[in-house]
């Protein structure tokens, strides 16, 4: 009888657990979903709609987020550079958010749309942030459009093939299948979703003790409990890197500043290390630590330069009228 009312009370308990955890799962999806519309704009494009945000005032500078890929992912990255001297340009990638996946699959197309949205906000000239999966777009738009290009910022950018097993393949379609899982590991296993990206046990607690940076690496991974809007542009990305054509990357002529970390467990240091030695005039900042989001963990160090870049480079005049009205 006794063991009857434990597994009954256990039962129970569990159900009421998982109720809780359902409830606040719903809560936060709703509540982001909110935000995400909220917050992007829709601009119609010459390659199509294309979902998009836009933060500060001055020489242009487009964002080329990585993995998760959206406009949000942009702002967050845009932030870093606070006091915002520039104007960053944030945009969903194809595929991800309201940016349907026909507007751009290859990287080439990407870029070309990455011209059609400046065109469409009447910008004449953008230097280009990347980070990670974003990079190869942005080696695209330096490489194919030059005149519209004034600098190139590759932030743990995947500059050659990455190649992934059939196995993670498949893991990774059974993960972003559901947003409820992704958005459980995240807030149940924090230091282990971080510590595959190389951040440290060590590392994070130093992070933690800065709240600023702490929120901008968790406003990174917010993407979690939207993962379904997200899974075509991350599909898709798996599926670009580990194929990526070659790169004509000695005939990029536009400045160029390369950011890696040789504790990447992602991205390989040795892509950062090629691509600076391929490239007339590139400048190489290797960090010592912080793996594969050493933007955000060494913000001090890389900040600064970033901004040197930016001042160094900026053209006068990048932008050819005010920014039309657009569609939401």
């Amino acid at each position: 009888m006794r063991k009857g009312w434990l597994l009954f009370a256990g039962g129970g308990a569990a159900g009421l657990l998982g109720g809780s955890l359902a409830a606040r799962f719903r809560d936060d999806q709703r509540r982001l979903m909110t935000l995400l519309l909220a917050g992007g704009r829709m601009a119609e494009t010459t390659c199509g709609p294309v979902e998009y945000a836009v933060a500060g005032d001055g020489p242009a500078v487009f964002i080329s987020p990585g993995s998760g890929g959206g406009y949000d992912q942009g702002l967050y990255i845009a932030a870093l550079f606070r006091p915002l001297r520039q104007r960053f340009i944030c945009v969903s990638r194809p595929g991800y958010l309201r940016t349907p996946l026909s507007v751009g699959r290859t990287p080439a197309e990407q870029a070309d749309a990455y011209v059609a949205l400046l065109d469409a906000l009447g910008v004449s000239r953008a230097a280009i942030v990347a980070h990670s999966t974003g990079g190869p777009a942005a080696l695209q738009f330096a490489l194919r459009h030059p005149d519209r290009c004034w600098g190139l910022v590759l932030a743990s950018a995947v500059t050659h093939p990455v190649p992934l097993s059939p196995l993670l393949r498949r893991a990774q379609s059974l993960w972003l299948g559901s947003d409820f899982f992704p958005w459980l590991l995240n807030r149940a296993g924090e230091r282990v979703v971080l510590s595959w990206n190389g951040i440290d046990a060590e590392l994070l607690a130093r992070i933690r003790r800065d709240p600023g940076k702490m929120g901008l690496l968790r406003g990174i991974f917010k993407r979690d409990v939207t993962a379904s809007l997200r899974r075509p542009g991350m599909l898709n990305d798996l599926e670009q890197v580990a194929a990526l054509p070659d790169h004509a990357l000695g005939l990029i002529g536009v400045p160029m500043l390369v950011i890696h970390s040789p504790t990447d467990p992602v991205v390989p240091f040795s892509q950062a290390e090629a691509l600076a030695l391929k490239v007339p005039g590139a400048r190489l900042l290797e960090v010592p630590e912080g793996g594969h989001l050493c933007l955000v963990t060494h913000r001090e160090l890389i900040a600064p330069q970033v901004l040197s870049f930016f001042e160094e480079h900026a053209p006068e005049n990048t932008v050819l009228s005010s920014e039309p009205p657009q569609a939401q």
